[in-house]
């Protein structure tokens, strides 16, 4: 049982959806209270709270984030000044710079640039990595002089990356530069082609494919994976090479594969197709993916042969279920229908997944079936409601209103969820039947759900909830949010 559970991670979409729908829900619903639930910090407190920051326990320190993240505006400017903070500790500097910059604080820059000077190399490697969070071109010009000057080669390493997300063509020249001097740190030039990637100039590619070549395989995998994002037909003829080479390091022929579909020209198409048939997992499983980003009508027609083959890996054969759904080609109805019988529920649950994103109104019957069946594994249970959602259509529909009454939680919470999405009016009815419910969770889940179905009726019901003072209050919070919600849409 604990192996079906594990089946809930990666593309088992529904029951994920349903945990971060409920968790956003109550966020939404909690963020309009918090400031009147508590004070503000006094100085001492968040003085003391960015100690804790350096603290050697992650929970201490996770505390304190989450803790001056709510009190955002009196915490800010202590934490810019503690940033050149020289008698602080460097673990205190560096996790404020890093919480500063998922604030997105542009007020940081300043003090951050100040740091690319510190005579803490740490310090100096966090502050190029925070500006490159915050990636405002201020700090182009600092960052060029760390690449150019600092002694550190993880701290010009760390520029390099800054520079290239940033995107300012004036770190182009300075970038290909490092990548081929053949006389610097491996670790610089490796950053610098991964940077020449992340900075989108196409002048790059002639000097990225020439590194193609090098000795080391590391720099090699910066370069396909440059190759990729810069996305210049240039580069297909040598990443094929470089696929094709049996010779070649395994991780960089991944690569090369993953590269070949950003680039989307199907003349990668035949050695890709080989590739279906490598020894490694990895190789294959990169090769559905980037096939899928070909020549759609081709595609079927080679992955089809892969899910049909019961000797393929199971993993290759699920990866090519989900690609075939995503293409949308009826043609793999039969195929996929017939896998809903099958002994393994990965590809089980792969193809109730598939079946959904074909939108083919033959799977409704036999979604609904799994759907109500109490012997099946819940999470294809859900992803079933989920891919009826995604078909349409009165028969879906009417299943999952009778869902509605099902003894199940699970299935239950799935069906208000995806009803809600539907935008259905004849679930309306349905819906507001439940704000009746004993489980505060389903009441919570059913008011959401209103919000993106319900009508007139509706907006009636949800403000009672939201007047009610003895009502939950993040009920009446919610049922504010949903009438917000209809209101706008009708």
């Amino acid at each position: 049982m604990m192996r079906f559970l594990g089946l809930k991670s990666g593309s088992k979409w529904f029951v994920f959806l349903s945990v971060i729908l409920f968790v956003f829900l109550v966020i939404t619903v909690f963020s309009g209270c918090i400031d009147e639930r508590k004070p503000e910090l006094s100085p001492g407190e968040v003085d003391e709270l960015i100690q804790e920051l350096g603290s050697e326990n992650r929970s201490i320190r996770i505390n304190a984030e989450n803790e001056l993240s709510t009190y955002r505006d009196s915490a800010s400017e202590a934490m810019l000044r503690t940033l050149n903070d020289g008698n602080e500790s460097v673990k205190v500097r560096t996790n404020t710079a890093y919480i500063l910059g998922r604030w997105d604080e542009k007020r940081a820059i300043k003090a951050l640039v100040q740091n690319l000077d510190d005579e803490s190399p740490v310090v100096r490697e966090n502050a190029a990595i925070v500006l490159e969070v915050l990636g405002d071109e201020t700090a182009v010009e600092a960052l060029l002089e760390t690449l150019e000057g600092d002694e550190n080669e993880s701290v010009r390493s760390s520029a390099s990356l800054a520079l290239g997300g940033i995107g300012d063509e004036r770190a182009l020249k300075p970038l290909i530069e490092i990548l081929g001097n053949e006389s610097e740190k491996l670790s610089v030039r490796t950053s610098a082609a991964e940077a020449l990637g992340r900075l989108g100039d196409r002048r790059a590619v002639d000097l990225l494919i020439l590194k193609l070549s090098e000795e080391d395989y590391r720099l090699r995998f910066a370069s396909v994976r440059a190759l990729g994002q810069l996305e210049d037909e240039r580069a297909v003829v040598p990443l094929v090479g470089i696929l094709d080479n049996n010779n070649e390091n395994l991780s960089v022929r991944k690569e090369a594969v993953y590269s070949l579909g950003k680039l989307g020209d199907d003349k990668a198409f035949t050695s890709l197709m080989e590739t279906l048939q490598a020894e490694d997992l990895g190789l294959r499983m990169a090769s559905v993916s980037a096939l899928e980003m070909l020549d759609k009508e081709r595609a079927v027609d080679v992955l089809l042969p892969v899910l049909n083959n019961e000797s393929q890996a199971v993993k290759v054969r699920e990866a090519s279920a989900l690609a075939l759904g995503r293409l949308g080609d009826k043609k793999a109805f039969e195929s996929l229908f017939y896998l809903l019988q099958s002994e393994n529920p990965e590809l089980r649950l792969a193809s109730i997944e598939a079946l959904g994103d074909l939108r083919d109104r033959r799977a409704v019957d036999p979604l609904i079936l799994i759907m109500r069946d109490k012997r099946e594994v819940m999470v294809l249970r859900t992803t079933a409601a989920y891919s009826l959602s995604k078909i349409g259509g009165n028969e879906a529909v009417d299943a999952l209103i009778s869902a509605l009454d099902s003894d199940e939680f699970e299935i239950r919470r799935a069906a208000i969820s995806v009803l809600g999405v539907f935008g259905d009016e004849r679930a309306e009815e349905p819906l507001l039947g439940l704000l009746e419910d004993e489980n505060i969770t389903i009441r919570l889940f059913a008011v959401d759900a209103l919000g993106g179905t319900g009508g007139l009726r509706a907006v009636e019901e949800l403000e009672q909830i939201a007047a009610n003072e003895s009502e939950d209050e993040y009920l009446r919070d919610a049922a504010n949010d949903s009438v917000l919600r209809i209101r706008d849409r009708i």
